[in-house]
């Protein structure tokens, strides 16, 4: 009779407990893919490139005036299936901007670091064109010679006329 009125409470909170663990696994995975300004590319071996969230600095100033600046920048990574973080690209670009009324990019700039000896890097560049500042670079994985991966990195950063970089 004990091992009946036992089994009768732990049974739900056994299936409470798994019921919450898998609804927040399900949060925190959705979070992640469906996130406003980060995002994931998974790709059929496992791996994944993970875009970062834009982050930087505005020139300080709470005056809105003609001689605004913003600088911002956004990573973009390679981790293999296991987590393992194999290569890393940074867009940062400088922007100036007349409040509400117009914005350009005054500077662009990359930097590239691989994690993985496998890996090499080329075609890599940062233009500017309007508000607009772009990233590219090609990275190719190489096991005995072979080509085994190869990640194209395709990033860009816009100011509006308000100094908002997206």
């Amino acid at each position: 009779m004990k091992k009946i009125i036992l089994f009768v409470f732990i049974l739900p909170i056994a299936l409470l407990i798994n019921t919450m663990s898998a609804h927040a696994a399900e949060e925190i995975s959705s979070d992640v893919q469906a996130g406003p300004e980060a995002s994931v590319v998974y790709f059929d071996d496992g791996s994944r490139l993970v875009i970062s969230p834009i982050y930087g600095t505005k020139d300080g100033s709470t005056i809105k005036t003609a001689a605004n600046t913003v600088t911002r920048s956004r990573d973009v990574y390679y981790e293999d299936s296991n987590g393992n973080l194999e290569l890393k690209y940074t867009l940062t670009a400088t922007f100036s901007y007349n409040y509400g009324v117009s914005s350009t990019c005054t500077s662009a700039s990359y930097t590239q670091t691989i994690y993985d000896d496998k890996w090499s890097f080329s075609d890599g560049s940062a233009t500017k064109s309007g508000n607009t500042a772009y990233g590219k670079g090609h990275y190719v994985k190489k096991q005995w010679f072979v080509v085994i991966k190869d990640v194209d990195i395709d990033i860009s950063l816009s100011c509006d006329i308000y100094g908002n970089v997206k």
